[in-house]
């Protein structure tokens, strides 16, 4: 899939993001990782998605921003940034540089 391409599928997924739930936005998170090629777990209570994890990434949602929990490879955090849920694109890209799906701009993630 070109980068154009997934561009435009993951401006149409925040085009209907209005006002969702924080579980909604996890999943809309999830679809946008997976035009990546990744796949991730996702920690549910009472149902709803509470966390997404993939091999180097933890992602929670509050007060309208993603929480992006880099860690190393013994689960370790290494740092810990925060995207607004309107920049899902900028999100997914993101956690997708961390997981080594693109290249990263000037050095070491």
């Amino acid at each position: 899939m070109s980068d154009k391409h997934r561009a435009a599928c993951i401006a149409e997924q925040v085009k209907t993001l209005d006002t969702p739930t924080n579980s909604a936005v996890l999943l809309r998170l999830n679809e946008a990782l997976e035009l990546f090629g990744i796949r991730a777990s996702i920690d549910r209570e009472n149902g709803e998605a509470v966390f997404l994890h993939t091999d180097t990434v933890s992602v929670w949602v509050r007060r309208e921003y993603f929480h992006i929990e880099h860690v190393d490879n013994d689960g370790n955090p290494r740092r810990h940034l925060t995207v607004r849920v309107s920049r899902l694109p900028d999100a997914a890209r993101l956690v997708a540089t961390y997981e080594g799906c693109l290249p990263t701009a000037g050095g070491e993630t």
